[in-house]
């Protein structure tokens, strides 16, 4: 849920905050904020990684290592989000790939 708030307001306030050349387009600002949010996951992994070990389901072995692992990835990918243009669409589709792989330990953890 902290992901999402901090998701939301990085997203208007990139919007809200002019950029180099003017207003930001809505994707700018979406792309801005999920980088930060990213961050802020990846981040809140290496600070606090016990909730997040509890979402790696028990036959992933090495879960403390997973997890920060997955912080690592998380503060690059989000980096790469604010990366030249060209990089971006590389950006956006491994952050997709990462977000499904991702996605069975927030069922483990939902159920």
């Amino acid at each position: 849920m902290i992901f999402l708030a901090v998701l939301v307001a990085a997203t208007v306030l990139a919007a809200v905050i002019p950029g180099r050349s003017g207003r930001r387009a809505l994707q700018d600002a979406a792309r801005i904020g999920m980088a930060v949010a990213m961050a802020f996951a990846g981040v809140s992994h290496w600070l606090t990684p016990t909730p997040f070990i509890q979402h790696v389901p028990p036959f992933i072995p090495a879960a403390e290592a997973v997890v920060l692992l997955s912080g690592i990835v998380e503060v690059i990918l989000g980096a790469a989000l604010l990366a030249p243009a060209p990089w971006r669409r590389r950006a956006g589709l491994a952050l997709a790939v990462y977000l499904v792989a991702v996605f069975p330990g927030n069922l483990y953890v939902a159920h």
